[in-house]
């Protein structure tokens, strides 16, 4: 009667228990693999998320001696509507160059900060290219007067720096014209300078 019931119970234990044991231990092996897999896809995301950008390096000129270098200072930036078509790129672009072109502040100035971008240069507009794959920045001009080719040289040059510190940053990287009243400068009036478009590569 004994040996009836062991082998009662074993038969129980193999075909009933043990089946069940089985199935839990298979499913903690799946959660295990999902959380997994759940840990690796949000540590994608993480990495290849874009940083909210909340400043604008602008470059302006300082003299150093007898030489004259580009030093950026920063601008806080809080991303506005602009237009439909415009990028965050775009946005920024035409939030930096707003900057540029209204030069250093007076506390800049008292520490050595200064501006080729002539006074009363006026940004007129940050759009795409036709075929949306480049940058038209517009400016009035009033950016080509004044002081000869070594101050267009500087002033070309702070714009450029300016413009490509957030242009570089797209995937690709953008390439940003320059227009004068709406038409493509090759040439600075007056001085005879060649412009190498687009002006950040």
């Amino acid at each position: 009667m004994n040996l009836l019931k062991n082998r009662l119970k074993a038969f129980v234990v193999v075909f009933f228990i043990a089946p069940l044991l089985c199935s839990c231990a298979g499913n903690r092996t799946i959660l295990s693999e999902e959380r997994k897999h759940s840990k690796s896809v949000t540590g994608s995301i993480a990495k290849n998320a874009v940083p909210v950008r909340d400043a604008l390096l602008i470059w302006f000129v300082k003299n150093d001696g007898d030489k004259i270098t580009y030093e950026p200072v920063a601008r806080s930036y809080q991303p506005g509507s602009g237009s439909e078509e415009q990028t965050p790129s775009m946005k920024a672009i035409e939030a930096a160059v707003s900057e540029l072109v209204k030069g250093p502040s007076a506390d800049e100035e008292a520490s050595g900060f200064g501006s080729e971008v002539p006074r009363g240069t006026v940004l007129i507009s940050v759009g795409p290219t036709k075929d949306h794959s480049g940058i038209v920045l517009n400016l009035s001009k009033r950016f080509l007067s004044g002081s000869g080719a070594e101050s267009f040289s500087l002033r070309l040059e702070q714009l450029k720096r300016t413009v490509n510190e957030i242009a570089s940053h797209d995937s690709p990287p953008k390439a940003v014209f320059l227009n004068v009243e709406g038409e493509r400068l090759s040439q600075a009036t007056g001085d005879g300078i060649d412009v190498a478009q687009p002006i950040n590569q």
